[in-house]
């Protein structure tokens, strides 16, 4: 088993625990259907100018993108960490949250993100070595 799985899958569980952060803490629309084979219609849709379903969506994108470490593509799941990254700073002062336990959640779950494709991004970089146990 390649040595960054754990990682895929704890940023899986990462991506779920920050969107039932958001959803549980925020008026959220109840249903949103995307059609990602547009990416222009996405990005001009009115809704997605919302700081809370920016960071919904990259939360679900995220949680999809790690569902299967074994399929999941480093890059693409780095990419949208560094999303996370930048969208949970945001959505914290763009729509503080009423409760300080909340703001707290969503800094440790930012820094848990950062820290996890910091680290998978070294272990995936071309050229290193692969540490695991085959």
């Amino acid at each position: 088993m390649p040595s960054h799985l754990p990682l895929i899958e704890r940023l899986h569980a990462l991506a779920a625990r920050l969107f039932d952060v958001v959803q549980g803490e925020y008026d959220t629309p109840p249903l949103m259907t995307l059609h990602l084979e547009d990416c222009d219609t996405l990005v001009e849709d009115p809704r997605c100018a919302d700081p809370v379903v920016r960071t919904l969506i990259n939360a679900q994108m995220l949680r999809y993108a790690t569902r299967d470490p074994e399929q999941a593509i480093p890059r693409y799941v780095i990419g949208l960490g560094l999303f996370a990254d930048e969208l949970i700073p945001s959505l914290l002062k763009e729509q503080p949250p009423t409760a300080p336990e909340v703001a707290r959640q969503l800094h440790d779950v930012r820094g848990e993100i950062d820290d996890l494709c910091a680290t998978l991004a070294m272990m995936t970089a071309p050229g290193m070595p692969d540490f695991s146990d085959d």
